[in-house]
């Protein structure tokens, strides 16, 4: 990706793909954009695009690109803002209610959008369901054939409600945003690979 700037640093266009283009009357072929090195394309007022990646949607809301020219490295610098989601879940108002817009299965004081929190925990519930349910049939058998549940299955079982527990223990006592964020972070050694898998990431292994 690149970026057109005017003589007074002013950033004229975006071009996030290669393509024809004409500079002071002069037609310049895409192929410009591969094959000129940079102090060539720099010449005619043309610089690459360092775009540092929108925030993580899971933990930010973020607003439209902001680009700025880099006098000293002759860089294009694309940055987004941001502001941190909520950890607490939104509730219908009354403010809500006079403005008509809850809709008819809720009332005033119920969940309007889910927080961080509660969010998270949802979905580990969910992932909890789906690591029980090919194991159910155990359980099923047990109380309507008195079959016993085999041991791996039941220690299996156990320990993924144990891990949801857990899980959902520590998603409750995050009193702040880097808190909540910092269990969903690997733990890594000082070659970067993994020591220990982050807290929302981690479950039981599967049993054969």
């Amino acid at each position: 990706m690149w970026a057109r700037v005017s003589p007074s640093n002013e950033i004229l266009e975006i071009i996030r793909h290669a393509k024809p283009i004409t500079i002071d009357g002069i037609q310049h072929p895409r192929s410009i954009f591969t094959l000129w090195s940079d102090a060539e394309k720099a010449a005619i007022g043309i610089y690459p695009v360092q775009d540092t990646g929108h925030p993580n949607s899971r933990f930010y809301k973020w607003g439209s690109p902001t680009s700025t020219f880099n006098t000293v490295t002759k860089v294009v610098e694309t940055s987004y803002s941001s502001t941190e989601k909520s950890m607490d879940d939104a509730l219908w108002t009354l403010q809500d209610q006079t403005d008509e817009v809850i809709p008819p299965e809720k009332s005033v004081g119920d969940v309007k959008t889910q927080g961080l929190k509660n969010a998270q925990i949802t979905s580990s519930k969910h992932t909890a369901n789906t690591l029980l349910s090919p194991t159910d049939w155990y359980v099923t058998r047990n109380i309507e054939r008195s079959k016993a549940i085999p041991s791996v299955v039941s220690t299996y079982r156990a320990a993924v409600i144990s891990t949801l527990d857990t899980m959902e223990t520590k998603i409750k006592a995050a009193a702040t945003f880097s808190v909540f964020k910092a269990l969903y972070e690997d733990e890594h050694y000082a070659n970067d690979t993994i020591k220990a898998t982050s807290v929302i990431h981690t479950w039981p292994t599967t049993p054969e």
